[in-house]
């Protein structure tokens, strides 16, 4: 084992707790050797991402010591390998605790990589729409590696007239949606998103909105890699959509109140392109109120779902300060991918939540403060353990 040098940071703690070692271990899950890297770091998830530890040029075990011990809030051991950032949760509830940390080596082949589902929902209010895309990245390596390049693997191209502020958030599957910037190209319509495609499903979720007033708008993207299931939801369901790639679906729509139309699978490189026209409005101006369509809860329509249920599968949309992020169907990335799972295996299923992952979700959201989420935690863990 290599000698590391850290840099050990102490900051405030909300709790007052006794101290933790954490013993680590890298793993190269490329190779199946012991892993390298040129930094790992300790962040408090429940405490601001405050910056707890730090060690520099790690190979193989490492180990940060007096740090805060604070049962049930996790917190998020950051590493840094082949220009890849990977984030890990831990909790540190123990006097010490191990855990094995996994990291893979990087490659820019970009044709590792396919398109699993793409999704689109388009809701109008009064001369706009407000557009959020969903897609869903299959990266199936073999060896497992992670996509990465300088500029970015994560290519969007945005239809003409695409209004800012552009909103994206990026996840793995059973992650915590994190916030990007897309970054502009020479092509206007054209950018990237500088986060790495790790082995596996990684959801990235585009808001942004487009100038409507009823007339007909042709909608044009090209999509950079193969698709396998592609759908487009309106609200209301009175827009009209024409296109020789999608056909309206015949089933009940996750929705009601929304029309789905359904697209074939496709290879990289296609120009998904489609009309849209008429439709009503809704009643409600998301920019005057910005809770409008949403229930006390903070959900969507009302539309019969447990949406306790629907959102255990579902990316959790990051809190983007604008109102209209904030009315965009908070339900409706759920629905989407129940129909993506519903396209791809018949009736959906959805998982049985796991109740730590949940109170997690809700710290991390701002829901519940440190204190109130390790009681809890420990209540569950102490059930569990019985």
């Amino acid at each position: 084992m290599r000698s590391c040098v850290a840099l050990l940071i102490l900051g405030s703690l909300t709790i007052q707790a006794s101290a933790t070692t954490l013993r680590g271990t890298l793993r190269n899950m490329t190779t199946g050797e012991v892993g390298r890297a040129s930094s790992v770091r300790l962040v408090d998830a429940a405490g601001g991402m405050n910056q707890i530890g730090t060690l520099i040029d790690v190979e193989g075990d490492f180990v940060l010591t007096d740090l805060p011990q604070r049962p049930g809030a996790p917190y998020l051991i950051q590493t840094q390998h082949d220009g890849v950032l990977y984030s890990q949760s831990v909790m540190l509830n123990a006097e010490e605790v191990d855990v094995v940390v996994e990291i893979y080596d990087a490659s820019d082949d970009m044709s590792l990589l396919r398109l699993s589902m793409h999704h689109l929902v388009f809701e109008r209010h009064e001369a706009k729409l407000a557009v959020m895309e969903f897609m869903e990245f299959d990266n199936a390596s073999d060896p497992p590696v992670s996509v990465w390049r300088d500029q970015g693997p994560i290519i969007v191209q945005l239809p003409q007239g695409a209004m800012e502020p552009f909103e994206v958030s990026v996840s793995l599957a059973s992650g915590m949606p994190l916030k990007q910037e897309l970054l502009e190209t020479d092509d206007e319509t054209v950018y990237t998103v500088a986060s790495a495609l790790k082995p596996g499903k990684t959801r990235v979720v585009i808001r942004y909105a487009l100038p409507y007033d009823g007339s007909p708008y042709d909608f044009k993207s090209r999509l950079s890699y193969p698709v396998g299931h592609q759908s487009v939801m309106l609200s209301p369901d009175d827009i009209l959509l024409t296109s020789a790639q999608l056909k309206k679906s015949d089933g009940a729509s996750p929705m009601p109140g929304y029309g789905v139309y359904i697209g074939e699978p496709s290879e990289a490189g296609l120009e998904l392109a489609f009309q849209l026209s008429g439709g009503s409005t809704h009643a409600v101006d998301p920019e005057a109120d910005p809770h409008a369509g949403l229930d006390q809860g903070g959900h969507g329509p009302n539309d019969g779902h447990n949406h306790d249920t629907i959102e255990s599968i579902a990316v959790r949309p990051h809190r983007f300060a604008t109102a209209r992020a904030r009315v965009l169907l908070m339900g409706g990335l759920g629905a989407l991918l129940l129909l993506g799972m519903f396209l791809a295996r018949g009736a959906p299923k959805a998982p049985k939540a796991n109740p730590l992952d949940e109170l997690e979700e809700a710290l991390m959201r701002g829901e519940l403060d440190p204190t109130k989420f390790a009681e809890r935690a420990e209540k569950l863990q102490a059930r569990s353990r019985g």
